[in-house]
């Protein structure tokens, strides 16, 4: 199974919820409207303020943005997170420049290297949602 890591973004929900639900753009609304999409990707957020959280995980509403100090946290850590490290197919990653960083780089640490699609080759947000719907369609 294919995992699908999507970056967190504004708005968001005033009140906890799943963070699928949390997030409230039209990548998020793609992917909650997307049957089966359980059934062939894992999903996670790479959280501004959580790091990488499954999308069912329960999260408090935040402001936080990912600046280069929460990269550098982020990525400092010696252990790239466990869901990750679990993931048996391709990683892709929906996200700017930051957040695609921290995926790296988690997998540089790892004793395995991931093969990691970049959803929309960074042509711009356009491209990045069209490729998105086209890889999970």
């Amino acid at each position: 199974m294919d995992t699908l890591i999507i970056s967190c973004c504004a708005p968001k929900l005033e009140r906890p919820a799943p963070a699928i639900e949390l997030y409230q753009n039209r990548v998020f609304n793609l992917i909650r409207n997307t049957p089966d999409l359980d059934q062939r990707f894992q999903v996670f957020i790479l959280s501004a303020l959580y790091g990488l959280v499954p999308a069912h995980q329960m999260l408090e509403p935040y402001d936080q943005m990912m600046d280069d100090d929460r990269v550098r946290e982020l990525t400092d850590c010696s252990v790239a997170p466990l869901w990750l490290r679990e993931s048996p197919g391709r990683v892709f990653v929906y996200g700017g420049e930051r957040y695609r960083h921290v995926v790296k780089d988690w997998s540089t640490k790892m004793r395995r290297r991931l093969v990691i699609e970049v959803v929309g080759r960074n042509r711009g947000n356009g491209d990045h949602f069209s490729e998105l719907k086209r890889i999970t369609a």
